[in-house]
């Protein structure tokens, strides 16, 4: 945010200036593509004070948006003030908009831009992936790789990894659900007949778009429900 209240109330460690300056360095030292993330829902958040977020960051030289509803994680700070989360859908849907009128396509849930970060996309296709640090996951081969969580335990023994292999049905689940909420999309070939079947009818009743290979999604906010009826 670039309210200084709500930074502070989130317990953020800079002010909104510091924010702004960080994206100014950022493009004086030559970086192409440069993002900031947004959070919305956040007790008291409302379209005023989230409408002057979004102008002050499309007033700074980006050409990416991340925009998070905020989410209580058990063991944090906030999980002890879960009143500090709101419910507010209609948030999400002014966010949303707001940010897609200036130009920034959403491409994913949470992702908008003119540019669509490479990071963020091999997350989504399932590709190979480095987890590095205490509680970062790794991805390869079908597999998933945890280190430990405790950064002491971690430094002490960084090479201390829990395995967890996906059995295919897990991974088709996860193509599923990654595609709809993305550009990504699903390939046809990926799915039995009888989930074919589903998403065709959703095709019929325009909830999802086909082309000779896939299967897309264009309302993000619809995906974890569309994807539990394909596999339903």
């Amino acid at each position: 945010s670039f309210n200084a209240q709500k930074l502070k109330a989130l317990n953020r460690a800079h002010n909104p200036q510091q924010a702004k300056d960080a994206i100014h360095f950022a493009k004086t030292l030559g970086f192409d593509h440069i993002s900031l993330d947004l959070i919305y829902n956040y007790q008291g958040d409302n379209k005023t004070l989230l409408l002057n977020d979004i102008e002050e960051a499309f007033s700074l030289p980006i050409d990416h948006i991340s925009a998070y509803e905020l989410t209580i994680e058990d063991g944090t700070k906030f999980s002890s003030t879960p009143e500090a989360r709101q419910e507010n859908e209609n948030l999400a849907f002014f966010v949303s908009d707001e940010i897609e009128k200036r130009g920034f396509k959403a491409y994913e849930i949470s992702n908008f831009g003119t540019y669509q970060s490479r990071h963020n996309k091999g997350y989504w296709e399932l590709k190979n992936y480095i987890g590095a640090g205490a509680g970062a996951v790794g991805f390869l081969n079908d597999r998933r790789f945890y280190p430990q969580t405790d950064i002491d335990a971690y430094v002490a023994d960084p090479i201390h990894i829990t395995e967890e292999p996906l059995t295919p049905d897990e991974l088709l689940t996860e193509k599923i659900f990654l595609g709809l909420r993305s550009a990504i999309g699903i390939q046809k070939s990926l799915l039995h007949d009888k989930m074919k079947e589903k998403a065709n009818i959703l095709c019929e009743k325009k909830k999802l778009q086909c082309d000779d290979t896939h299967y897309y999604n264009d309302n993000f906010f619809l995906s974890d429900e569309l994807a539990l009826y394909i596999l339903g």
